[in-house]
């Protein structure tokens, strides 16, 4: 079957945070990552900007003013548009009530959200299983099967989905650089919530004298990064942690925020807490540590052997471009919605728990 025949004829809506309020410069997120997928697949692919749609509609330019147009917009466009899929990001504030009324307006449409937060956090898992009560399906970026039998409206409705990785983004290969062609031997960029700062700090300590890392993006009060600095900046360095907010917590089951598809894609030799056990995914693609002083221990020695720094780099970016990439990410996404199963082995767990 060819990349685009499965989705020709096929239009999918996305409603998602698309942040207009940003001028493009957040084009990486994951949301534009899916729409690029599901166009790189055959579809065609519309999208609604939740949040911007309910602040440009309220009083005062407040989004809470904003929600009841913002809500009919979504039912309009459905309306007129009519999709076969509808997939919708983190609206929370689309309750049961609008959905339902989706539904109505376009019958033959299937549903579908898509969740890419960690599921500690409580408030957003009560509005996901809210919304899960009308939606034919609903997928999360964790793997546990023991906390997605306890998501979704049910048994039978929640299934794992990986971050996607857009090859559109990869303005480099990092793989095919040498270290010391690169201005940073190691990088972490991302905020400083939570004990990301305590971690990096350690690390810092840990590493040995003469590695150049470079820590931004927020972190430390460093500026915020977007755009193609965004980018090009994480293609500076030869590997990077991708640390979770709190190491005292254990990582779900192939958990990992958007970050490592951003690594891998652009060749960055990722470093991953072990007991998400991503290498059942990316396979020797990554380089999995147990503790910050394994962390450190890790970076110093693929410093010293740069030769295999490349290779594991180059893995990466071939599985996340072949296995997850984006167009592959949007096809799974379809069949388990609108067929309810997958129509091929994924690589990653395909089942509704």
């Amino acid at each position: 079957m060819s990349e685009s025949s499965a989705f020709e004829g096929r239009r999918i809506l996305i409603v998602a945070e698309f942040n207009r309020t940003s001028f493009g410069s957040n084009y990486y997120k994951s949301w534009f990552t899916l729409r690029n997928g599901f166009v790189r697949a055959g579809a065609n692919v519309i999208t609604v900007s939740d949040r911007d749609t309910a602040r440009e509609a309220g009083l005062w330019r407040h989004k809470a003013f904003g929600r009841r147009h913002r809500n009919q917009m979504i039912i309009d466009t459905a309306q007129g548009y009519r999709p076969h899929l509808i997939l919708f990001g983190h609206v929370d504030m689309t309750g049961p009530d609008t959905l339902e009324a989706v539904r109505r307006a376009v019958p033959d449409a299937r549903l579908a959200q898509l969740h890419v937060d960690p599921v500690f956090r409580e408030r957003a898992m009560d509005r996901f299983n809210e919304r899960a009560t009308q939606m034919h399906a609903s997928f999360i970026t964790t793997g546990a099967p023991e906390k997605l039998a306890e998501l979704g409206s049910g048994p039978g409705t929640v299934a794992f989905c990986p971050n996607p990785v857009d090859p559109s983004l990869a303005h480099t290969d990092v793989s095919k650089l040498a270290r010391k062609e690169l201005p940073h031997d190691g990088i972490f960029l991302g905020s400083g919530d939570q004990r990301r700062e305590p971690q990096v700090r350690e690390l810092q300590e840990r590493l040995p004298s003469g590695f150049r890392f470079f820590a931004g993006g927020k972190i430390f009060g460093t500026p915020r990064l977007a755009g193609p600095e965004f980018l090009e900046t994480m293609a500076s360095g030869a590997m990077s942690p991708n640390l979770p907010l709190d190491e005292r917590r254990p990582v779900d089951y192939l958990y990992s925020s958007s970050r490592l598809a951003q690594l891998v894609g652009l060749g960055v030799t990722a470093f991953c807490q072990a007991n998400a056990r991503l290498e059942d995914v990316y396979e020797d693609g990554i380089v999995n540590y147990t503790t910050i002083e394994d962390l450190a221990d890790k970076m110093a020695s693929l410093a010293e052997d740069d030769d295999e720094r490349r290779r594991i780099g180059a893995t990466g970016r071939r599985i996340g471009r072949e296995r997850t990439g984006n167009a592959r990410v949007a096809r799974y996404l379809w069949d388990m919605t609108v067929d309810g199963r997958p129509s091929e082995d994924y690589g990653w767990p395909s089942v509704f728990h």
